[in-house]
């Protein structure tokens, strides 16, 4: 064999293994190549394009309340979220949001996004609509009593609930009866709240009777349930206002004379209680006995808890209370709650007004006048001298003629008190005949009837 020919065989056979170990590695290349190549597409692809942003509500629809949630997806970090709505300027936020105080008719909204490399993305406008509905309701009234006296003022509390699904502004009036109480307003309730308002009810004019609460919400725009805008309260009963008086309300009486009275009350429920200071002229007259229960006739019936008479005759004050204990009964109607006897003085102070008819007056006046009234078994109520009609008393005294110390007979000694306020000018009981002088004439009208013991 010729050994050039094995030598050429052997070159050709080094020559294949290499030229597929060169394919190999051109392929292998290739495919390294090919990985990269996709690679840099696809991230190109992702860098080029902004975020991708899902609105999932709202929807394209209708909804019954002026807020509705913002709720979107979104496939990457964000640097930067917002929105518009209704074209307006984009508002930044961070997170799903409520759409608030939205107006009724249609509406848009779209979002947007900006990724860590500042591209921005966008998701579909969607449109939808805001179609409230409109419902106010008064659901409560509340009064402490339900019974009262005419001349109290009574608090009454309204509660009103927006039911609907917008802010809504209306008035809301309380009566009795169909006579009005007070109107006030009630402004941007929210959806869903409630409102409480309180009122006065001020009775003073309110004639004695049973009457009807009415509550009533004035009707917003677009309401239809309008069956809960008016709430009616029960029955309350007003009973009389109490008259507290004095009996006999005048009196003519000579001065030797003692004379009587009564402390009288008319149309009172349920009275366990009742105090006043009656006022008079202590120059003219004395308390000498004063009788309050009911052993002796009077009104408030025992057993008592408490009782006080006093009297300053000094200041001419008369102080008398009276307080059941609770074990009695409350009375009602009209009685007799004192019976007070007055002394007519005699006195040489010369101290009582002098008047155009020659009597000796005096007025009879309470004060501090206070009644208590349980109603309910549960409700104490005190009433005071301006919740209750008070009527005092007028007397006149017929004194012997000239007889100016009371003390029962025309003398010298009247004569004489005279004669030192001689010549002295205006209101004095040495003024005899009212002429605005104590002069000769006076004089003369003692003079004449020293000695008289008579009116």
């Amino acid at each position: 064999m010729n050994p050039y020919r094995r030598k050429e065989k052997k070159n050709l056979k080094d020559a294949s293994s290499s030229g597929l170990l060169l394919v190999s590695l051109l392929l292998i290349l290739l495919f390294i190549l090919m990985q990269s190549r996709n690679f840099v597409l696809q991230l190109t692809a992702t860098d080029v394009l902004g975020p991708a942003i899902t609105v999932l509500s709202p929807q394209n629809t209708t909804y019954p309340t002026t807020s509705v949630q913002l709720i979107f997806t979104v496939n990457k970090e964000t640097s930067w979220m917002g929105y518009s709505l209704d074209f307006t300027e984009n508002i930044t936020i961070t997170q799903n949001v409520t759409l608030t105080e939205l107006s009724e008719g249609g509406h848009s909204v779209i979002v947007f996004g900006n990724d860590t490399s500042g591209l921005m993305g966008a998701s579909e406008r969607v449109y939808f609509t805001i179609l409230p509905i409109h419902d106010v309701a008064v659901i409560n009234v509340s009064l402490p009593f339900d019974n009262i006296y005419s001349g109290e003022t009574i608090d009454l509390d309204v509660t009103v609930r927006n039911k609907g699904g917008i802010r809504e502004s209306f008035n809301v009036t309380v009566y009795y009866n169909n006579t009005v109480i007070e109107t006030k307003p009630v402004n941007n309730l929210t959806q869903g709240s409630d409102a409480t308002l309180a009122y006065d009810w001020n009775t003073t004019s309110v004639p004695a009777g049973i009457y009807v609460i009415k509550v009533e919400a004035s009707v917003v725009a677009g309401e239809a349930h309008i069956d809960d805008n008016v709430l009616i309260y029960g029955a309350v009963r007003v009973h009389p206002k109490p008259l507290v008086q004095i009996r006999p309300s005048a009196i003519q009486a000579k001065v030797e004379h003692d004379f009587e009275i009564g402390v009288w009350i008319v149309n009172v429920t349920k009275l366990y209680h009742f105090e006043f200071d009656l006022h008079y002229d202590p120059s003219l007259l004395y308390v000498e006995e004063v009788l309050v229960c009911d052993e002796y006739g009077m009104f408030l019936t025992s057993p008592y808890a408490r009782g006080r008479i006093y009297n300053d005759g000094v200041n001419g004050n008369l102080s008398v209370l009276l307080t059941q204990s609770n074990e009695a009964t409350p009375v009602n109607g009209t009685g007799q709650l004192a019976r007070i006897k007055f002394k007519i003085v005699r006195t040489i102070l010369y101290s009582w007004k002098p008047n155009s008819t020659n009597f000796l007056q005096c007025a009879l006046n309470f004060d501090n006048l206070k009644i208590g009234v349980k109603f309910e078994d549960a409700r104490f109520l005190e009433q005071y001298d301006g919740e209750i009609a008070v009527y005092g008393a007028e007397y006149k005294f017929t004194p012997v003629p000239g007889d100016l110390n009371l003390d029962g007979m025309t003398d010298v000694i009247d004569l004489c008190g005279c004669s030192k306020k001689f010549g002295e000018a205006g209101e004095s009981i040495f003024d005899l005949n009212g002429d605005g002088t104590v002069n000769e004439l006076d004089l003369i009208l003692i003079a004449t009837n020293i000695g008289r013991t008579k009116p």
